[in-house]
C-alpha cells in the first residue's frame, strides 16, 4: 500500500512516542515544518524532509532511470 511521506512522518513519530517538537528538534527542523509535513503539505522542502527522516533513522532512496513527463498522468 503506497503511503505519502508526511503519513509515513506521523506514523513513526507517533509509534516512537515523540511530540512534533521534539521531532523538529531532533532533525534540528522547525515545529511548523513537521507539522505541514505530516499534513502532506507540497510546499515542503526536499533537503528538510531529508533531515526528518533520517532523524528517525530513515533514508530515502531513488531507482536511477529516467523517463520522460506525461502531463497527462495523474
Amino acid at each position: 500500500m503506497d503511503k505519502d511521506i508526511g503519513t509515513f512522518v506521523k506514523q513513526e513519530r507517533i509509534r516512537r512516542g515523540l511530540t512534533q517538537q521534539e521531532l523538529a528538534d531532533k532533525a534540528d527542523v522547525g515545529l511548523n515544518f513537521v507539522y505541514q509535513l505530516e499534513k502532506n503539505k507540497p510546499t515542503v522542502q526536499l533537503d528538510k524532509t531529508n533531515q526528518v527522516l533520517k532523524s528517525l533513522g530513515y533514508v530515502v532512496g531513488a531507482i536511477r532511470s529516467f523517463s520522460p513527463w506525461d502531463e497527462d498522468t495523474p
